[in-house]
C-alpha cells in the first residue's frame, strides 16, 4: 500500500502538475515549466511503477533540474506567448488529452485489480439495456395481442369493399379497372384483392362404404363458396398461414370439420357437386352479352334460373379459416379459384339459357370474361407492414389510420360506387380500454427499469468512490481539481458503459427472435423481424449514456464534500453509525425545494385542469396520460412509505425468524443493519419497488382478464349461446330439442328465451308500459318470457338480488299460482314505482300492454328485484334513452302467451336458446353440440344465425403469452436486483474488514462470521420484499376499487401467490449468494491480512 502511495505521488506529480490541472501554484511556476512539457510529458505517462522507486524519481528530478537551469529571457518569452490566443488554444488542447490519458490508464489498472466490481457494473448494464431493448420491442407489439383476439372473429381482413348503391344498380366490382387505377396511385398503397362470395350453397357427396361396397349420396345446405385469388391475397398478407398452392379449374378446398361430420368423411381427390344460385351474375353477364346486339338478337334474361350444378376436386382439407374468413362461416365453407371461375361456368350453365338460340355463343362469352370484372367485394389490408397500424396504443389512433386510409380508397373510386366495412376495426373497440390498461401497465414496466437503472448505476459509483476514499484523497491531496475528479468519475463509468451497451445491443436481436417464435409464435419477418424498435433504441442508448452521467452526479458531490483528513485515514474504519450534520442558515441549498415546488405545481395542475378536460372531451389518450402520473405518484408515496418503515419490519424480523440466535449475534445483526442503513436503503428501496411492481403488473394483467371474461358473461350468460336475428328465421325448438337430446352426456342444461312481445309473429303489442299505481310514473319496457331453469343456466356470478318474494327459484318463482301474477324487475324502479314490500310499500303495480286497437293492462307484483344479471338489463342505474337500452322485463312462457293471446305456448317465437356444458365438457363436445343444432336447422335459418362460444381456449394462449412475459420481465428484475444486493454487500463487507479482523481475533469462527452476514442480508431481503408486496397489494386493490366504480360489475380480487412464492425464493438465494462468496473470499486469509485491508 505504501509503494502505491508513493507511486500515485510520483506519477501524479510528473503529469497533472505540467498539464495545469489545478496545482495552487502561482502564474510564474507554470509560465517556468510551460516549456518543458513537450520534452517530458512522454516519459512521465509512460514510466511505470517499480517497487523501491523513491518518491523523487528521475522524472520528477529531470523536471526540477530543468527548471532549475532556465533563464530569465527563457522565462520572459514563456510569460508572453501565453498572452498569444494561438499558445493559448494549444495550451487547453494539451490539458485534456494527457489528463484523460491518465485517468484512463489508472481506471484500467483498478479494474484489473477489483474484477468483480467491474463484472457487476458489466452485468448490470448489460442487463439492463437488452432488457430494455427486448422489453420495450414486444411491449410495442402488445396490441397484437388483442388484434389476434378480433382476428379469430373475422380474420385478418382490415376492409371489405362493397359495391355501392347507385341510381345504376350497380352489383359488381370490376377488380380490373381498380388495379388499373391503383397503378396511377402507387403512393396510396392500396392493398386490395378480389372476391366471390355465394350463399345458401349445397354440396353433395357420393360415399361408398367399404363393408357392403355400397354407394350412398349426402348433402349439406347453407354453405358458403368463396372464390379467391390465393397468390393477391397472399401479396397483402390476408392469410398468413394459408400455404395453399393456387387451385385450377374444377378444384376446391373445403373444411375438415364439413368433410368429415356432414359428407361422411370423404378425403382428398374425391369430388362433390355444388349446387349455386348465380342468377344475379347471370343477368350482368346476359347485359354485357346483348351490348352489341340489336333488340331481335339480344339474349332473353329468364324470370327463374335453376340452380348451377357442377363438380370439383377435393385438393386439401382445411383445418382453420386461416384468418381468411369469418370463424363462424369457415367451418361451412368451400374454397374455388375466381380467375378460372367463369370458364367453369360455361361448361354448365342453366338449360333456360343453353336452349335458347344463342345458347352457345353466350357460353363461349361467357368462357372469354374476366372473372374480376364481376366481383361481389374487395378485400383489403393495410399498408406494409400492416401490424403497425393496430401496434398504436390507443384506439383512436388505430382508428384514425384505418378509416383515413380506407376513406382515401373510397374518396379515389367513387363515394357512391363503393362503400366499406372495417370488422376487424369494430372488433377492436370491445377490447378499447383493455389496450390501454395493457399501455398504461407495461408502460410502468419501462418506468421500473429506467428507475432501477438509474439506482443501480448510482449505487455502483456511489460504492466505487467509497471504497477508493483514501486513493481519491490522495490525488486532492497533490492537487487534482475538481473537474479532473469529475472528468475521473465519468471515465470509470464509461469503462463499464461502453462495452455493455455495445454487448446488449448485439444480445437484443437473438433475444428478440425467441421472443417473437417462443412468445408470440410468429415468424420471424415483417412487423416482426427481430429488430429493435427506433423507440427502444433510443431508450436503451439513453439509458446505457445518459444515466450514468446523471448518476454520477450525487457522487460527485459526495468526493468534493469529504474531509481530506477522513479520507486519507486507513486505520480507521470507514463505518459510521452516527452522523453529525450542521446547518447554516446562509448557505441552505434551495434548489431542491425549488424543483420539487415546480414537479408538485405541474402535477396539481394536471390533475386539476388536464383530468377534466379529458374526460369532458373523452379523450382517452390524454385520460391514459393523466391517470399514468397519478398513479406514479400514488405508487411514489407507497415506496416512501416503505423506505421509512424498513427499520421498524427489519426490527421485527430480527426478533421473529432469529429467536434461536444468542443475544450477542441478534445485537451484532442489528449493528450491522444500523451502520449500513444508509447504503442498504438503495438496495431495500430497489427490492421493495420491484416487486411492488411486479405484483401491481399482476394483479392488473388478471383483473383485465377477469372483466373481459365478465363483460362476455354478462352479454350472454353462458356457452355455446344461439340468437335469431328476427322471428322470420324462428329457432324449431322441437328439433333442436332433439340434437340437445343426443348431448345429454356433455350438457348441464339449457334454457329458451321468448321474443319480446313487441316482435313476436302473432298477436304483437306496440309498447309495453310500466306504470305505478297512481299512474304518473310512465316507463317504456321491453317483455321477455324465460323457462323456469333460466337463471339455473346463466352465470350466478352476475346475479345479485335486493329483493325476492319467495325462497323459490328466480325463474321457478314466475311459474307459481302467486308467481303468475308477478314479473322480474330491476332495482331501478323499485322507488320509482314504490314497489318495495320489504319496507311496507305497495307490493303491486301496472303493466300496459300498448296495441293500436285496443291496450289492456294489468295489476302485477314484483317476484324479485335484481340489482345486477347478465343477459338481460336489468340493474339499479338509470336506463339510456337509446331503445337498445330500455330495460327488461321477464314473465313466464304461459303469461307471455295469456297477454298475446295466443293458445299454446308452443306457438310463441323463440329468439334464443342458451346452453350450460358440463365442468367435464371438452372444447370438442361444445363443438358437436354447435354442429348437430345447426345441422338440425334449414339452410336460411342458420346463414342467420348468431353462434357465440366459449373462447376459453383463445383466453387460454392469450394468458401464456401474458405470463411468459411476465417471467421474462420477473427474472430480469431479480437479475437487477440481485446485481444491486450484490454490490451493496461486497461494500458493505469491505467497509468492515477490520472489524471482522477483530471479531476472529476474539474467537468468533469463520462460519460464525459468514452467518452474521447471511443474516444481515436475508434480513434485508425479507422486509424489503414484504414492504414491497404491500406496496403492490394496495395499489392493485385500489384499481380493483377503480375498476369496480367503472364497469358497475363485481371485481374480485386476485393475488399471485404461485409467483410470490416463488420470487421470494429467488429473493432468499439472491440473499445468500451476494453474501456468502464475498464473506469467505475475506475470512479465508489471516486476521493480519485482514487487518490490512
Amino acid at each position: 500500500m505504501v509503494h502505491f502511495l508513493f507511486y500515485m505521488i510520483n506519477l501524479l506529480d510528473s503529469t497533472l502538475e505540467n498539464v495545469e490541472l489545478g496545482f495552487d501554484e502561482d502564474q510564474s511556476q507554470k509560465q517556468r515549466k510551460f516549456n518543458n512539457i513537450n520534452q517530458t510529458m512522454e516519459e512521465s505517462f509512460e514510466k511505470s511503477y517499480k517497487p523501491g522507486q523513491s518518491f523523487a524519481d528521475d522524472s520528477y528530478s529531470h523536471i526540477l533540474d530543468k527548471d532549475d537551469d532556465s533563464s530569465n529571457d527563457h522565462r520572459a518569452n514563456a510569460r508572453k506567448s501565453l498572452k498569444d490566443p494561438e499558445e493559448q488554444k494549444r495550451l487547453r488542447s494539451m490539458k485534456c488529452w494527457p489528463a484523460t490519458l491518465f485517468f484512463t490508464t489508472y481506471q484500467w489498472r483498478d479494474l484489473k485489480r477489483r474484477k468483480c466490481h467491474f463484472s457487476l457494473a458489466f452485468c448490470s448494464v448489460f442487463f439492463i439495456v437488452v432488457s430494455t431493448l427486448v422489453v420495450t420491442t414486444v411491449i410495442d407489439k402488445g396490441p397484437y395481442i388483442f388484434l389476434e383476439l378480433a382476428q379469430d372473429s373475422y380474420g385478418e381482413i382490415d376492409a371489405i369493399i362493397t359495391p355501392g348503391v347507385s341510381e345504376s344498380k350497380q352489383s359488381f366490382l370490376s377488380y380490373t379497372a381498380v388495379e388499373n387505377r391503383i397503378k396511377d396511385l402507387p403512393e396510396m398503397q392500396y392493398r386490395v384483392s378480389p372476391r366471390k362470395v355465394f350463399q345458401a350453397v349445397s354440396a353433395y357427396g357420393n360415399i361408398t362404404k367399404q363393408e357392403s361396397g355400397l354407394t350412398s349420396q349426402l348433402k349439406v345446405d347453407g354453405l358458403t363458396l368463396y372464390l379467391i385469388d390465393t397468390l393477391k391475397e397472399r401479396s397483402i398478407e390476408l392469410g398468413k398461414n394459408y400455404d395453399y398452392q393456387p387451385l385450377q379449374q374444377g378444384e376446391c378446398i373445403i373444411h375438415q370439420n364439413l368433410a368429415t361430420n356432414f359428407l361422411g368423411g370423404i378425403g382428398i381427390e374425391q369430388n362433390i357437386t355444388l349446387q349455386v344460385d348465380i342468377q344475379n351474375l347471370y343477368n350482368a353477364l346476359i347485359d354485357f352479352f346483348n351490348v352489341p346486339r340489336t333488340a331481335k338478337q339480344q339474349l332473353k334474361k329468364p324470370t327463374l334460373y335453376t340452380q348451377t350444378n357442377f363438380t370439383c376436386i377435393i385438393k386439401n382439407l382445411s383445418s382453420a379459416s386461416h384468418g381468411k374468413f369469418e370463424e363462424e362461416t369457415s367451418q361451412r365453407s368451400v374454397i374455388m379459384e375466381i380467375s378460372p371461375f367463369n370458364s367453369l361456368l360455361s361448361l354448365n350453365l342453366p338449360k333456360e339459357i343453353m336452349t335458347q338460340k344463342d345458347g352457345a355463343e353466350f357460353a363461349h362469352f361467357v368462357a372469354g370474361t374476366q372473372s374480376y370484372d364481376f366481383s361481389d367485394q374487395l378485400v383489403m389490408t393495410m399498408p406494409e407492414p400492416r401490424i403497425t397500424v393496430y401496434e398504436q396504443a390507443i384506439y383512436d389512433d388505430i382508428q384514425k389510420s384505418v378509416l383515413t386510409q380506407v376513406n382515401n380508397f373510397i374518396d379515389d373510386f367513387g363515394f357512391h360506387a363503393v362503400t366499406a366495412l372495417t370488422p376487424v376495426l369494430g372488433e377492436m373497440q370491445k377490447y378499447n380500454l383493455a389496450i390501454l390498461f395493457f399501455n398504461l401497465i407495461f408502460r410502468i414496466v419501462i418506468m421500473i427499469f429506467i428507475v432501477i437503472s438509474v439506482m443501480l448505476i448510482y449505487s455502483l459509483l456511489m460504492i466505487g468512490i467509497e471504497t477508493k476514499t483514501m486513493e481519491t484523497g490522495i490525488m486532492r491531496m497533490v492537487g487534482v481539481s475538481k473537474r479532473g475528479l469529475v472528468q475521473m468519475i465519468f471515465v470509470q463509468s464509461f469503462m463499464f458503459v461502453i462495452p455493455a451497451l455495445i454487448f446488449g445491443v448485439a444480445l437484443a436481436f437473438p433475444a428478440l427472435a425467441l421472443c417473437f417464435i417462443f412468445v408470440f409464435t410468429e415468424k420471424l419477418e415483417g412487423a416482426f423481424a427481430p429488430i429493435p424498435s427506433t423507440y427502444s433504441i433510443v431508450l436503451a442508448v439513453s439509458v446505457g449514456l445518459l444515466i450514468p452521467l446523471f448518476s454520477s452526479i450525487l457522487p460527485v458531490i459526495k468526493v468534493l464534500g469529504q474531509n481530506l483528513n477522513d479520507a486519507i485515514n486507513y486505520q480507521r474504519s470507514r463505518v459510521k453509525s452516527t452522523y453529525v450534520e450542521i446547518l447554516k442558515a446562509n448557505q441552505v441549498n434551495i434548489v431542491p425545494y425549488l424543483i420539487f415546488g415546480c414537479i408538485a405545481t405541474l402535477y396539481g395542475f394536471g390533475v386539476y385542469y388536464l383530468l377534466p378536460l379529458a374526460l369532458l372531451s373523452f379523450n382517452l389518450g390524454l385520460i391514459l396520460q393523466v391517470f399514468f402520473f397519478i398513479l406514479l405518484g400514488y405508487l411514489f408515496g407507497l415506496i416512501l412509505f416503505a423506505i421509512n418503515a424498513q427499520r421498524m419490519v427489519e426490527n421485527m424480523l430480527l426478533f421473529l425468524t432469529l429467536f434461536w440466535e444468542a443475544p450477542a449475534m441478534k445485537a451484532l445483526i442489528n449493528n450491522n443493519l444500523k451502520s449500513h442503513a444508509q447504503k442498504n436503503k438503495l438496495t431495500s428501496t430497489v427490492f421493495s419497488m420491484a416487486l411492488g411492481f411486479l405484483i401491481f403488473l399482476m394483479v392488473q394483467y388478471r383483473l383485465l382478464r377477469q372483466q373481459n371474461s365478465v363483460q362476455r358473461i354478462d352479454r350472454y350468460g353462458s356457452y355455446p349461446y344461439i340468437i335469431t336475428p328476427s322471428p322470420m328465421y324462428n329457432l324449431d325448438y322441437m328439433k333442436i330439442e332433439q340434437a340437445l337430446r343426443a348431448n345429454n352426456d356433455s350438457i348441464e342444461s339449457h334454457t329458451w328465451v321468448a321474443f319480446e312481445a313487441a316482435r313476436q309473429p302473432v298477436n304483437p303489442v306496440d309498447r309495453v308500459n310500466l306504470l305505478d299505481v297512481s299512474q304518473v310514473q310512465d316507463h317504456v319496457m321491453r317483455l321477455y318470457a324465460i323457462q323456469p331453469n333460466a337463471f339455473e343456466v346463466l352465470s350466478k356470478e352476475l346475479q345479485v338480488v335486493s329483493y325476492q318474494a319467495s325462497g323459490l327459484g328466480y325463474g321457478e318463482s314466475l311459474y307459481s299460482a302467486k308467481g303468475s301474477q308477478s314479473i322480474i324487475l330491476g332495482t331501478y324502479f323499485k322507488a320509482l314505482l314504490d314497489t318495495d314490500p320489504s319496507e311496507g310499500s305497495l307490493d303491486y303495480f301496472k303493466l300496459k300492454l300498448l296495441r293500436t286497437k285496443q291496450s289492456l293492462m294489468y295489476r302485477v307484483r314484483t317476484s324479485v328485484l335484481f340489482d345486477q344479471v347478465s343477459v338481460f338489463k336489468m340493474g339499479s342505474k338509470e336506463p339510456g334513452s337509446t331503445t337498445s337500452s330500455q330495460y327488461h322485463v321477464l314473465t313466464s312462457l304461459p303469461i307471455m302467451a295469456k297477454y298475446l293471446s295466443i293458445r299454446s305456448v308452443k306457438d310463441l317465437a323463440m329468439e334464443r336458446v342458451i346452453l350450460k356444458m358440463k365442468d367435464t365438457a371438452t372444447l370438442d363436445q361444445s363443438e358437436k353440440v354447435v354442429r348437430d343444432i345447426l345441422a338440425a336447422l334449414p339452410s336460411d335459418t342458420t346463414e342467420n344465425l348468431k353462434v357465440k362460444k366459449d373462447k376459453a381456449q383463445l383466453f387460454a394462449s392469450v394468458d401464456r403469452t401474458i405470463s411468459l412475459l411476465f417471467t421474462v420481465l420477473i427474472m430480469i428484475t431479480m437479475f437487477l436486483c440481485f446485481f444491486q444486493l450484490s454490490t451493496s454487500m461486497s461494500a458493505n463487507l469491505y467497509e468492515q474488514t477490520k472489524e471482522i479482523g477483530v471479531l476472529l481475533s476474539l474467537g468468533f469462527t469463520r462460519m460464525r462470521i459468514v452467518m452474521l452476514y447471511s443474516y444481515e442480508s436475508f434480513i434485508l431481503v425479507m422486509a424489503s420484499s414484504m414492504l414491497g408486496v404491500l406496496v403492490g397489494t394496495i395499489a392493485a386493490f385500489t384499481m380493483v376499487l377503480q375498476f369496480t366504480q367503472f364497469n358497475d360489475m363485481p371485481t374480485n380480487f386476485y393475488f399471485p401467490w404461485q409467483q410470490l412464492i416463488g420470487i421470494f425464493v429467488a429473493s432468499i438465494v439472491c440473499a445468500l449468494l451476494s453474501t456468502i462468496g464475498p464473506t469467505r473470499s475475506i475470512v479465508k486469509h489471516k486476521i493480519a491480512s485482514i487487518l490490512r485491508m
